[in-house]
């Protein structure tokens, strides 16, 4: 007999033999790849009468080739082979494909293998993959994409990708013998970039997040100096053995190795300072001073340094202005002498504060004072106390002189200045060593001079009545307190308050002097330092003294003239009023004004300004007049009550005091004498 034996169909882990012109009962087993052990086989009747006979194979290897045998006997002897068929297992079930984004856009990347036990030993056609929108279905059997690669590991870039979606994918392998088993779904995966970030930056660690990238990643830094190539099987990594104050640009990348054509992302970042050298302290050149110095590495720029000391048990830190660079040099002032300090520096940049230091050896500073005494509006005396060196040098602070050696040795402590300026702010400065530096500064005093002599006075009569107004003015920057004038009539023995705090005296009026006598003045500024310097007497002058008087005088008219007046023109109102103010409407070389339709034996007063307004201050002089008694009615004539004796009446309007009535009478028309 000549048996056949054949396999199909055909899976990733099953087959069916089919032994052909054979109707017996029959063994098989694999002898390729590594051998089986033997199986028997019985027909069914219907199998014997069709002279073949089916065995169906489980358990086998996906993508492997196999090479089966039957035998007539059981154990399957060699010299009892009846036929034998070799095929190819389709691929197995691959590993659910990782699936992760390149970088770049609209693009993701596939990993998957067949596993260990799916490799098998035959060769791939193809891959095939299948992708859908996370709300979506995969497709069916003609929906498959072929990947043309024949490796049993998968890595693919798939492209053209909305980066505004999400997707998932499946995969499967494909032989000789077709399509193999598909994949479980992968993760719903966006194609964004892949971003590389730092956080939790130190002086000497960071921690490093890959994003978008689930697969294993390397990374290393690339500058100041490159470093080894280390692997991350995790989203972070945490380099360490960083450098203070340092400038890092650390790449991760898909590959071991690192490769420049592997690289996913990178990331820019600053360490914070590292710990600076212990500061040294060493007493300053001024008084209550002392100089740190210290540093600090790296490439980094800094923005400050900052320094805490024993004084508040380092709770506080200051900062230290102008410094930037890596190594520190500062003063620090307004110490107290004699007291022992401690100091702890830091250095700040961009990322934040660095470490601080460790704390300095105690130090204490040297001390010294500064007083001005015996100030006048030119001259002051300075005098240094707490300095034991031998010489000592004075500026104005900030500037405005030279620095000058103070001439004198310590046991001799004072300076005498000269030639200040009157009414002005002074710092001076005491510094321990020629031109002044600040770092040399032992102490400073604030001082006010006195007022200086004022400029001419000039005094002049206003156009008021018994009025002078005084002018003058003091050179100087310091806030005067006040003004004060004193008069020649009280023989300058008394001053006279002037509530003006400008160094210019404008137009003050002194009022209530006498018209017509004349007066001499003499001021004076006074501020915080006291009185200053006294002017020039004044030239002498008389303030106007203005005349008012009514003649003649009528029943219903006067006529008012004014005296001592130079002005152009006058005013005139009767007062305290009861007419307007009204101009006397005649220049100064007529200084008479016609008064009408006046009432008889009637008080009037009536005064005159020198302005329009008829203002209490421009009152010059006035008057007070009576008219004469206007016409009286008709008197009323009758028989008295006695013999040869007539009644008078009769009556006159005004409110002035009559001292008596008069009258005469007459015959004939003719009257006799006023009785």
């Amino acid at each position: 007999l000549e048996g056949v034996l054949t396999a199909d169909p055909i899976g990733a882990k099953t087959a069916t033999l089919t032994i052909g012109n054979w109707s017996k009962k029959w063994h098989y087993k694999h002898t390729v790849p590594s051998g089986g052990t033997c199986q028997e086989e019985t027909p069914e009747s219907s199998e014997e009468n069709s002279g073949t006979s089916d065995a169906s194979l489980t358990g086998l290897l996906g993508n492997t080739n196999y090479t089966f045998r039957a035998y007539s006997e059981a154990g399957c002897p060699e010299d009892a082979e009846i036929a034998e068929d070799q095929f190819l297992t389709k691929p197995g079930k691959p590993k659910k494909p990782t699936v992760a984004t390149t970088g770049n856009a609209g693009e993701l990347r596939l990993f998957s293998s067949l596993p260990n036990d799916e490799i098998g030993d035959g060769t791939l056609t193809e891959w095939q993959y299948q992708q859908k929108e996370v709300d979506g279905e995969f497709g069916g059997e003609d929906d498959w994409e072929p990947i043309d690669q024949a490796s049993t590991t998968l890595s693919h870039t798939l492209k053209g990708l909305n980066d505004d979606k999400e997707y998932q994918f499946r995969v499967r392998a494909v032989n000789a013998t077709g399509n193999g088993l598909e994949s479980d779904a992968s993760e719903v995966v966006a194609p964004s970039d892949i971003t590389l970030t730092a956080s939790l930056v130190e002086a000497t660690t960071a921690k490093l997040t890959i994003g978008r990238w689930q697969a294993t990643w390397h990374y290393k830094y690339t500058a100041p100096d490159g470093g080894s190539c280390s692997p991350a099987s995790t989203s972070t990594a945490n380099p360490t053995d960083l450098s203070g104050n340092t400038n890092y640009t650390f790449r991760a990348y898909s590959k071991a190795d690192c490769p420049e054509v592997a690289e996913l992302a990178e990331v820019q970042f600053l360490t914070k300072p590292g710990k600076p050298k212990k500061p040294t302290v060493e007493p300053g050149s001024g008084s209550g001073t002392l100089r740190l110095s210290s540093s600090v590495s790296g490439d980094g720029t800094l923005t400050k340094w900052q320094y805490s000391s024993s004084a508040d048990n380092f709770l506080s830190w200051i900062d230290i202005p102008n410094s930037a660079s890596t190594t520190l040099s500062h003063v620090v002032s307004g110490l107290t002498g004699g007291t022992g300090h401690q100091f702890r520096v830091r250095a700040v940049n961009a990322t934040g504060d660095g470490m601080e230091s460790d704390a300095s050896a105690a130090v204490a500073p040297l001390e010294g004072v500064l007083t001005a005494g015996s100030v006048e509006v030119k001259t002051a005396t300075l005098t240094i106390g707490n300095w034991t060196k031998a010489w000592w040098h004075k500026q104005i602070v900030p500037s405005g002189e030279s620095c000058s050696e103070s001439a004198v040795p310590k046991d001799t402590e004072s300076y005498d200045l000269s030639g200040l300026l009157g009414n002005t702010n002074y710092t001076y400065g005491a510094y321990s060593k020629s031109g002044c530096s600040t770092e040399a500064k032992l102490a400073d005093i604030q001082f006010l001079t006195k007022p200086g002599k004022p400029a001419t006075l000039t005094v002049a009569a206003t156009e008021i009545a018994g009025e002078l107004t005084l002018s003058s003015f003091v050179s100087g920057d310091g806030g005067l307190i006040k003004w004060q004038y004193s008069r020649s009539d009280e023989d300058f023995l008394v001053w006279h308050d002037i509530e003006e705090t400008s160094t210019t005296l404008s137009q003050h009026i002194v009022p209530g002097l006498t018209g017509g006598a004349e007066y001499q003045i003499r001021v004076r500024a006074v501020n915080a330092t006291g009185d200053g310097v006294e002017s020039e007497v004044s030239a002498a002058v008389a303030p106007l003294k203005g005349t008012l008087t009514a003649d003649p005088i009528g029943a219903t008219t006067a006529t008012l003239t004014i005296g001592n007046w130079t002005k152009a023109w006058w005013h005139k109102q009767i007062v305290p009023s009861g007419e307007s103010c009204s101009e006397s409407a005649v220049p100064k070389d007529t200084e008479s004004y016609d008064l009408s339709g006046l009432l008889g034996n009637t008080n009037y007063t009536y005064g005159a300004y020198s302005k329009s307004g008829c203002s209490t201050e421009a009152k010059l002089a006035d008057i007070q007049f009576l008219t004469k008694p206007g016409e009286p009615a008709t008197p009323t004539v009758a028989a008295g009550s006695g013999s040869g004796t007539l009644t008078l009446s009769s009556s006159v309007s005004g409110d002035g005091s009559l001292t008596k009535w008069q009258f005469a009478q007459g015959t004939g028309g003719s009257f006799g004498e006023w009785q």
